[in-house]
């Protein structure tokens, strides 16, 4: 997002609020990229992506739950 999306005269068509959104939006990819960088985080390859997705299809996003328990029990 750049001058020429909101100078270009077409922002009038958006709400302020749908600006402010797409304004942090890019905020916080651009604050991940930079963090990703300076960590030195990587891309995982196509055979990562692909297990991870058949993990998170078989059993979902609810891996936090046994995981906090675990840490609460070890207490």
């Amino acid at each position: 997002m750049g001058v020429g999306h909101v100078a270009g005269g077409e922002v009038h068509r958006y709400s302020e609020q749908a600006i402010s959104d797409a304004l942090h939006v890019c905020f916080s990819f651009n604050l991940i990229d930079r963090l990703a960088d300076a960590l030195g985080w990587r891309v995982q390859t196509h055979e990562e992506f692909a297990k991870d997705a058949k993990f998170l299809l078989k059993r979902g996003y609810n891996l936090i739950g046994p995981v906090r328990k675990r840490a609460l029990a070890a207490r």
